[in-house]
């Protein structure tokens, strides 16, 4: 998978519907919310994700069935981290790299066992 499917993801992300989501959620549960199209919700999700909490959670905000998009880890920490930086300058917050990136999750992850 090459770096031009993350950018059209990166594109495709509907912001309108992906801030009814808190920032916090997205990077905990590791997902991206894309698109809701024709009653189907698309998020973008790792091996790693917590899809049955991301399906609770967007089942509580969007209608519709959810398609989850799955990604390798590395392409996800990359759209992930594009995503987090799109959302602070859409809803005016802040974008810290060292504390909102994927990233940032993992080593938060590994302080914590």
């Amino acid at each position: 998978m090459d770096n031009s499917i993350i950018t059209k993801l990166i594109k495709k992300v509907n912001f309108d519907v992906a801030t009814k989501f808190e920032l916090a959620d997205t990077k905990e549960y590791s997902f991206v919310p894309v698109d809701a199209q024709s009653g189907v919700f698309f998020i973008a999700v790792h091996n790693g994700s917590k899809k049955e909490k991301i399906n609770s959670l967007a089942s509580s905000k969007i209608s519709g069935r959810i398609e989850f998009i799955p990604l390798p880890e590395d392409k996800f920490e990359m759209l992930y981290d594009s995503f987090a930086q799109k959302y602070c300058e859409v809803t005016g917050m802040q974008y810290n790299k060292f504390s909102m990136s994927y990233a940032a999750r993992k080593r938060n992850a590994v302080q914590e066992e």
